[in-house]
């Protein structure tokens, strides 16, 4: 599998990323769980280093599937994952979103969440998942700045 430079940033990983979202939405079916974390096993065996999740995805299922899959394959891979909506709790897939929050106090809690459920103690790229019009960039900025500034995230974006 080929190998590229990630942007401008000081990452590799291949050129081609598996993406996760299908492990956490049941919209075309059930999921099998341990098929989802055999796939992945068998993504970084053909070369694949670049995941993709969300916590939107599920919410939380692909996120804890990845983290199953990857075992302790975790540093030998690119993880991108996203946070900024609201969640009704106890609800799945599109009856759990409640909105957009890219909230300081939002995004720092909702990073830790992320951590916890991939298992590991930092994320590559934490993204933004679509723009929160309603709070000031600057807050969510800072917020992103801090967790970089703490180790938690390597880069961030929207």
């Amino acid at each position: 599998m080929e190998q590229r430079k990630f942007g401008d940033t000081d990452i590799s990983c291949s050129a081609l990323g598996f993406g996760t979202w299908e492990m956490g939405t049941t919209q075309y079916g059930e999921i099998d769980t341990a098929e989802a974390i055999k796939a992945v096993q068998r993504a970084i065996e053909y070369g694949i280093t670049l995941f993709d999740t969300a916590e939107c995805y599920g919410p939380y299922t692909s996120e804890e599937l990845l983290a199953q899959g990857l075992g302790n394959r975790r540093g030998d891979v690119v993880v991108v994952t996203k946070v900024g909506f609201r969640y009704h709790e106890g609800l799945r897939g599109n009856d759990a979103f409640a909105g957009r929050d890219a909230s300081a106090e939002y995004i720092t809690d909702r990073t830790e969440g992320c951590l916890a459920r991939l298992d590991t103690d930092y994320i590559d790229l934490l993204l933004i998942h679509w723009p929160d019009h309603a709070t000031p960039h600057e807050e969510t900025i800072g917020a992103l700045e801090g967790l970089k500034v703490a180790g938690k995230i390597r880069h961030y974006g929207v």
